[in-house]
C-alpha cells in the first residue's frame, strides 16, 4: 500500500510499505479521507512535539481519519460488520496511509450514518476531541465564553459551546479569515490580536466583554508576540472563573498563580474517560449528520496523498486562507 512515512524530522516520503494486519481486536480500514492536524501533525513532521507522545520513526504520519471496515477481528464481530464506514480514534500513526488498523475497544470509535460524506468522517477526531472538552469543562447554560484560537478545533470549540447553551460567545485569533468563518458559525464577538499590544488587547476586551465565566485556550504556541495570552485570559475571568486548556504548547507559559489562588480560578484539561469518550463521538456523528454542528465549512484545501506535503505547509506557512486540509486517499 501508499503511505505517508516520516523517517526523519521532515524527511517525508510516499512508500510502498505492506497492509498492517488485523489482529482479533481490530478493525482494518481502506482509509479514504484523512485531515492534517494543524498542530500534531506538523510538529511531528518538524520533529518538535512532545517526545512522549511521538511515535518512534519511521512511522506512517496522521490519526484524523475515517474510512470503510474491509476486514473485522473475531473479538470485534459482534458490534462491527464488513463495510461498515468509521471514524474518529486517536491513534498517532497510520492516517496516512491506504489502510490502516484500529482496536474500537479500546479508543473512542463511531460509525457515519448514511449520507455522511467522508469529508465528514475525516474531521469526525476533532470535532469529537473538542466535544469531550465541553462536556468536561463546566460550562453551564447562560455563560459568558472567550475562546483563543480560531483554528480549525476553536471553530469547533465555538460551536459546541453555542450548542451547549453558553449565552455569548467571543473569540480572538490573529487571522481575519478564521474570525470572519467564526462569525459566520457561532462567534459575538472577534478580535484580531495580531497588531495589539497586552494593554491594548485588555481595553477593549474588558470593554467589550466585561468579566467572563470561562476561556478556552485552543490557539496552541502563542503566536501572539506582543502579550501572553494564558495571562490576558485569566485577567478577564470572574471570581471562580475557569481557564481550560485545549491546545499544545511546545513552550511553557507564565501563568500569575496569585491570581489564580486569590480569585480561586479553576485551570485544567480535559478527560472524560474512554467509555464517556465513546458515547460523546455517537453523539458527535448526529450533530454531523443533522447539520447542527458545521464541519464542510471548515474545509479549504483537498490534496491527493502525493502532495501532502503542500498541505502540510498551507498549514504552517498559509494560515491567512487555510483552515482545514484534507488529504483525498481513496
Amino acid at each position: 500500500m501508499k503511505a505517508a512515512v516520516l523517517h526523519k524530522p521532515i524527511q517525508l516520503s510516499i512508500d510502498d510499505v505492506p497492509i498492517p494486519k488485523c489482529g482479533p481486536d481490530e478493525l482494518l480500514i481502506k482509509v479514504h479521507r484523512s485531515a492534517i492536524c494543524n498542530t500534531t501533525d506538523t510538529h511531528i513532521w518538524q520533529g518538535d512535539f512532545r517526545p512522549r507522545a511521538t511515535p518512534p520513526m519511521p512511522h506512517i504520519l496522521g490519526h484524523e481519519c475515517c474510512g470503510e471496515v474491509i476486514e473485522v477481528g473475531k473479538e470485534c464481530s459482534n458490534d462491527y460488520k464488513l463495510g461498515d464506514r468509521v471514524g474518529y480514534w486517536v491513534k498517532m500513526t497510520g492516517g496516512f496511509a491506504e489502510y490502516n488498523t484500529i482496536k474500537p475497544n479500546v479508543l473512542g470509535v463511531c460509525k457515519m450514518k448514511d449520507g455522511m460524506t467522508y469529508d465528514e468522517g475525516a474531521l469526525l477526531e476533532l470535532a469529537c476531541g473538542t466535544i469531550r472538552l465541553i462536556y468536561d469543562s463546566g460550562l453551564h447554560i447562560g455563560d459568558k465564553v472567550l475562546i483563543f484560537g480560531q483554528g480549525p478545533a476553536g471553530l469547533f470549540l465555538a460551536q459546541e459551546a453555542k450548542l451547549a447553551g453558553a449565552a455569548e460567545i467571543y473569540t480572538v485569533d490573529l487571522y481575519d479569515n478564521r474570525l470572519a468563518k467564526s462569525r459566520e458559525l457561532a462567534a459575538d464577538y472577534t478580535l484580531n490580536l495580531s497588531c495589539k499590544t497586552y494593554d491594548e488587547a485588555l481595553e477593549i476586551l474588558q470593554q467589550k466583554v466585561g468579566q467572563l465565566d470561562m476561556v478556552i485556550d485552543a490557539m496552541g504556541d502563542n503566536r501572539w508576540a506582543k502579550g501572553n495570552s494564558v495571562e490576558l485570559g485569566l485577567n478577564l475571568l470572574k471570581r471562580h472563573g475557569r481557564y481550560i486548556i485545549f491546545g499544545h504548547r511546545r513552550l511553557n507559559d507564565f501563568v500569575n498563580t496569585w491570581y489564580v489562588s486569590n480569585e480561586d480560578i479553576t485551570m485544567r484539561g480535559f478527560e472524560p474517560g474512554i467509555d464517556r469518550t465513546k458515547n460523546l463521538a455517537n453523539f458527535v456523528v448526529e450533530l454531523v449528520a443533522s447539520g447542527r454542528l458545521k464541519v464542510n465549512e471548515l474545509i479549504t484545501h483537498h490534496f491527493p496523498l502525493e502532495d501532502i506535503e503542500k498541505g502540510l505547509n498551507k498549514c504552517l506557512n498559509d494560515l491567512h486562507e487555510t483552515l482545514k486540509v484534507v488529504i483525498d486517499i481513496a
